[in-house]
């Protein structure tokens, strides 16, 4: 089932799980990967699924565990996103999250963007080891523009920075002269998946923006920036 919904990363997450915060997260290779029941990725023309593994690390407050897997996704004004992971899974967003029928956060999120720009995920589940699991995203309603098209890729990208709560904006490097508004495009200092774009490179600031950087990410490519 797919369901479609700037708000503080500390106040979705919360509602969400209780346990996540802002940091960079550091996979827990002591905990093998144990497969979830994955569903089948949806073919459509407007829609990209992504295969990966959440992985579990330790918070310094309770439950004290959490396992999940964090994303950025780039988006497009007029877009309706949709997006699903499996049962037992949970996602949030920059924008919020669903809620089941139990008032819980739900595996699935729809919303739609007045504006280009970034889409934070936070993926988590009620495990306590590793998980592989899908990621599917649907976009409808709109033509993108060709520099914001998904190429069903995605690199790994982690920021850490010595300010709690710190943000940075990431913006496809073709589209920074249009991209006026970096707070369209912030993201929360800690790792990401991110799905790549037609770019190779793209502009790095921390927030708030006075030296860009410019990185460059390719599919399966491992980049880190500190501040």
């Amino acid at each position: 089932m797919l369901a479609c919904g700037d708000r503080q990363r500390q106040n979705t997450v919360a509602d969400a799980q209780g346990a996540k915060h802002a940091r960079e997260l550091g996979p827990d290779t002591s905990k093998p990967d144990r497969p979830l029941e994955i569903p089948r990725c949806d073919s459509a023309p407007s829609a990209t699924c992504f295969r990966d593994t959440a992985y579990g690390h330790s918070l310094d407050y309770d439950p004290g565990w959490v396992v999940e897997s964090n994303w950025i996704w780039f988006g497009a004004a007029g877009d309706s996103v949709e997006i699903v992971v499996p049962h037992g899974m949970y996602v949030s967003t920059n924008f919020g999250q669903e809620h089941d029928e139990l008032k819980n956060t739900a595996s699935y999120f729809r919303h739609r963007l007045t504006a280009d720009g970034v889409i934070e995920l936070w993926i988590s589940a009620d495990e306590t080891d590793s998980i592989a699991y899908s990621l599917s995203i649907r976009r409808v309603g709109s033509d993108a523009p060709p520099l914001l098209r998904p190429t069903g890729r995605y690199a790994t990208l982690t920021v850490t920075s010595r300010r709690k709560a710190a943000q940075f904006s990431i913006v496809p490097i073709s589209l920074v002269n249009s991209a006026t508004d970096r707070s369209k495009w912030k993201a929360f200092a800690q790792t990401y998946k991110v799905a790549l774009v037609s770019d190779s490179l793209y502009e790095l600031c921390r927030v708030p923006c006075s030296r860009p950087d410019t990185v460059k990410l390719t599919p399966s490519a491992r980049v880190t920036k500190r501040y």
